[in-house]
Parts: structure tokens; sequence; C-alpha cells
């Protein structure tokens, strides 16, 4: 009987120490998965949201393209171009557009809710191709824009970056027009 009874005093003395530290987990559990939430929450998010093009001349002899980036997070960035360029693929190769504007040297603070645009262009005067064959699928007209961007975290700088492959399509029977191909982002 005794033996009974210490067996009973050992679970009550046990019993609030096992209660506090099951507590104080759930808590720590709790705690890190608030910091989570917030911090996804709390950041910035770039990425293309809309493109444009514009035929030049009737035919046309040329396109100007233009894609709008988006900061639809909640925090500011400071983001720099990596890489606005376009490709023309055809059966003999792929060859590399011109890029337009300072790829890499320059740097644009970006609030949440505002645009940016990047531009680009094709002429097909002194061109591989005329914009004939891009418009009928002959030749295809892929665009890859790579950014990074940063913003200020509660302890530190946090980096991120995206990157996307756009092509023009010319469907029949469907409006001509860019297509993502790919988008990636952290």
């Amino acid at each position: 009987m005794k033996r009974i009874l210490a067996e009973k005093g050992d679970w009550a003395k046990i019993t609030p120490i096992t209660i506090s530290t099951m507590s104080l987990l759930i808590s720590i559990g709790g705690f890190l998965y608030t910091i989570r939430t917030y911090s996804v929450s709390h950041r910035p998010y770039i990425g293309v949201v809309d493109s444009t093009f514009q035929l030049v001349e009737n035919p046309p002899r040329a396109v100007v393209w233009k894609f709008v980036l988006k900061n639809v997070g909640s925090q500011p960035a400071v983001l720099s171009t990596n890489e606005n360029k376009g490709t023309l693929t055809t059966p003999s190769g792929v060859t590399t557009l011109p890029s337009l504007g300072d790829i890499g040297e320059t740097v644009t603070y970006v609030m949440p809710g505002q645009t940016l645009e990047l531009l680009g262009q094709y002429n097909e005067v002194g061109g591989p191709v005329r914009i004939e064959e891009i418009m009928n699928g002959a030749v295809l007209l892929d665009i890859f824009i790579r950014i990074s961007y940063s913003s200020e975290g509660a302890i530190s700088r946090k980096n991120y970056s995206y990157s996307t492959q756009i092509r023009f399509h010319a469907v029949k029977g469907v409006a001509p027009g860019f297509a993502t191909v790919r988008a990636e982002g952290d």
C-alpha cells in the first residue's frame, strides 16, 4: 500500500512539470507560426502584371512591346533589372536582340502598388527575319526578364528574385499577344 501511495506522490510531482513543458512547447510553436505568417505577408512581391505591343507601319515593319512590373506586396523594395532581352528562334538558330536600358546598373525604389515598365522592340530593317514571320508563327519571339529585389526585414535585409519567359503568340482566330511560358520567383 505504501508503494502505491509513493507512486501517486511521484505522479503528483511530475504532472505540473509535464503540463508546464507542454504549454511552453505549444507557445513556442505558435510564436514560430506567427513569425512565418508575418514574414510572408509583410514583404514585397514583384512580377509582370501586364503586357502590350504595337505594330509599327502597315504592313508592319517593326514591333514595340512593354511589360509592366508591379509591387503587389505590402512593403517597398529596391529593384535591379538583371535581364531584359528578346530572342528570335528560327530553324537556323537563335538570335539575341539588343537590350534596351541599363541592365544591372540602375536600381529603382518600388513602393507597394507602384508599377514600372520594361520596353523592347524589333525592327525588321537590318534584322534576320521579317515581322510577317513572327506574326504567322514561323519565328518565335521570346522575351526573358530577370529581376532581383530586396527589402528591409525585422532583423536583416531580405533578397528575392523573379524571372520569366514570355512568348509572342499569333494563333489563328485569337488576337496576337504575349503569353507567359514560365515564371519563377521567391
